[in-house]
């Protein structure tokens, strides 16, 4: 991250200083060129929305049909559980403020920012400390140029260990189809997508970073998550055109420096949207599912009852004509490249923070 540091020095490095109350100018800001900033470039910026996994329900699957989730144990191995578990509740004024008062201390090579007054400071070792990993292995960004900083990347050889029949050469690896992998790599592309670069776009292709994350899972060939997110939010923060990702991490890290990352207005009607998931679960019978979080709550917990009895039946809507669970998988893998139908089943149970 050094030439970040020397673009990034003067102007954009915050002052080193205790993480105590600073006089506010109003709720959020400590100063009005704060202020003014927050309004002029974030204020109405997009946040990409927040994802979590159900990773109980996959591990469940895990036993019955180990070829179609064997991911999973991949996903553990490399430290990854804690963020794709993740399902803070949050609100775009604080993510916004967070990435627009966010700056790089290059003293400290961490970001650092400033909400209601306190600061908050998150370098590599503190942030893998906080997800349970380590920061080591692969260092690229979200960005194709990062990748070429990897020693020894190959699009090619990156590409082809995720096709079940590779071509002997792929004519584009920049954006390539996700309908062409086997169901497992898009299940593994949709949770790459959605938690680890957490884009604001449709699944329909998977682009350079999102396939070498991929490679590094099912290889377990270590790559640095905390420098991937760092690098990811530095790139938020400058990029108008981006989506601000990280929403649900965000109010986390805000919450653990002792920042509500709600008001109280909002804790409330959080903790109401529980209570009528919960209570909506109890009327269903099925109040042995945990509740989802979030203002999607209620959309959530329907669609994932709804895929735990596609499962149970064993996804009788894929494929009627085949009597058990495994072989309808397998049934409809080898039938369809794009695994159309099961996908959509699956997705299901990704819980959304929005």
């Amino acid at each position: 991250m050094g030439e970040r540091a020397k673009r990034l020095k003067g102007n954009n490095a915050m002052a080193r200083g205790s993480s105590s109350q600073h006089q506010l100018v109003d709720e959020f800001f400590t100063s009005e060129a704060q202020r003014q900033n927050y309004l002029t470039k974030f204020a109405n910026r997009t946040v990409a929305s927040s994802k979590y996994v159900d990773v109980a329900f996959f591990e469940n699957e895990l036993q019955k049909n180990p070829e179609q989730f064997g991911i999973f144990p991949l996903l553990k191995r490399a430290g990854l559980y804690k963020l794709l578990k993740n399902k803070k509740n949050w609100t775009p004024k604080n993510v916004r403020i967070f990435f627009a008062n966010m700056k790089w201390d290059d003293v400290d090579n961490c970001i650092v920012s400033e909400i209601r007054g306190k600061e908050v400071r998150k370098g590599q070792h503190h942030l893998a400390q906080f997800l349970g990993c380590e920061a080591s292995g692969h260092m690229f960004g979200d960005h194709q140029s990062t990748l070429k900083k990897v020693d020894g990347y190959d699009a090619q050889i990156v590409l082809k260990s995720l096709l079940a029949e590779p071509p002997e050469y792929v004519m584009d690896t920049t954006n390539f189809s996700a309908s062409k992998f086997t169901f497992q790599n898009r299940l593994l592309h949709y949770i790459v997508e959605d938690c680890i670069t957490n884009k604001q776009e449709n699944h329909a292709f998977a682009n350079a970073a999102e396939q070498m994350i991929m490679y590094c899972i099912c290889s377990q060939d270590k790559f640095n998550l905390p420098y991937f997110i760092i690098e990811k939010m530095t790139r938020c923060s400058k990029t108008t055109s981006l989506s601000l990702s990280y929403a649900s991490l965000i109010s986390w890290i805000l919450e653990k420096n002792g920042i509500n990352p709600l008001t109280d207005e909002e804790r409330e009607e959080a903790a109401q949207r529980e209570r009528e998931a919960a209570a909506a679960a109890q009327v269903d019978g099925t109040s042995s599912h945990p509740p989802s979080h979030g203002a999607s709550n209620s959309e959530v917990l329907s669609a994932i009852e709804h895929l735990q009895r596609t499962v149970d039946e064993g996804f009788g809507q894929v494929n009627n004509t085949l009597n058990d669970f495994l072989a309808r998988s397998q049934a409809l893998e080898v039938a369809t490249i794009d695994n159309s139908q099961m996908i959509k089943d699956v997705e299901r149970h990704f819980g959304s923070q929005d």
